[in-house]
């Protein structure tokens, strides 16, 4: 049994979900990065630390903490509603899931490839 074939305009309600979410995640990888190249890279040498980091690693901690569970609660209900409550259940679960994974990275790369290329 073949599975039916599905309308590319279903992808237009998770990718456009998503890449909305994807704006909001900008603030969740920032203070990833920020905390990456302050504390472990750091300390591994890889990284000069910000000068003006004195605060210690646990506000940074319970900063990333609570940012990143209040988005991944806001991304997984956003995608379970958009995934029962549109067409877009009529999509393979494993592409789904892995779309809406990793479509709220592409404005964080889009701004950090923009900043290198120094466009503005």
């Amino acid at each position: 049994m073949t599975p039916a074939r599905v309308r590319p305009l279903v992808w237009l309600g998770p990718i456009g979900v998503n890449a909305v979410l994807g704006i909001v995640a900008v603030v969740p990888l920032f203070l990833l990065w920020y905390f990456l190249v302050n504390y472990p890279l750091h300390d591994l040498g890889l990284t000069s630390r910000e000068p003006t980091e004195n605060d210690g690693v646990g506000v940074v901690l319970v900063m990333l903490a609570v940012v990143w569970a209040w988005f991944l609660a806001v991304w997984f209900l956003a995608n379970v509603l958009v995934r029962k409550g549109t067409p877009a259940r009529e999509l393979p679960g494993r592409r789904y899931w892995t779309a809406s994974a990793t479509m709220p990275l592409v404005p964080t790369l889009v701004l950090v490839l923009w900043s290198e290329v120094d466009w503005l």
